[in-house]
């Protein structure tokens, strides 16, 4: 059995971020949606990105929910990230997600959330579950409605420029 394995949908499987991701992680963290949506985090080599998992992610996880690695049930390929973020500047945990282009408008974030949520509000005791999310981003401003979450106000995370949307 896979000790990492977090969860299972219909087409995804949700586990834990591995030494071995590094490469996928880098290329994820320098595809254009990350770049536009989540912001230049400085990983431009696999050696950044297996130091980001080993003394960030790995450690974390006994804290944070996440981020997980999405990988298609069918394949194993990894597609993109998900988690529940707890974060001092939000009213509540909030779920994020990255896939990589190839996999953008299958459903997979929709799918991947849905479940994620589900099981941290019934296995994780999270009362609330937000999301945040630049105000040009449509697709993922669909998402969570489609999730049932609602514009609540606008905000700016410290150190950063990007205005954002709050949905709870």
């Amino acid at each position: 059995m896979d000790n990492s394995l977090i969860l299972e949908t219909t087409h995804i499987k949700l586990r834990l971020l591995r030494p071995e991701d590094a490469k996928f992680l880098c290329h994820l963290m320098n595809s254009p949606g990350w770049l536009a949506n989540i912001g230049d985090r400085n990983i431009q080599h696999e050696e950044d990105a297996l130091q980001l998992i080993e003394e960030k992610f790995i450690p974390g996880y006994a804290t944070q929910k996440g981020p997980f690695v999405m990988e298609l049930k069918e394949s194993g390929q990894p597609m993109g990230t998900i988690g529940i973020h707890t974060r001092e500047e939000t009213p509540c945990p909030d779920i994020g997600y990255a896939l990589l282009p190839i996999y953008q408008g299958y459903g997979y974030a929709y799918e991947a959330s849905r479940t994620l949520m589900e099981h941290a509000k019934l296995n994780w005791s999270f009362q609330k579950i937000g999301g945040m999310v630049q105000p040009e981003n449509h697709i993922s401003v669909h998402i969570l409605k489609k999730l049932g979450l609602h514009y609540s106000h606008e905000f700016q995370m410290p150190n950063e420029t990007a205005l954002l949307h709050w949905y709870e």
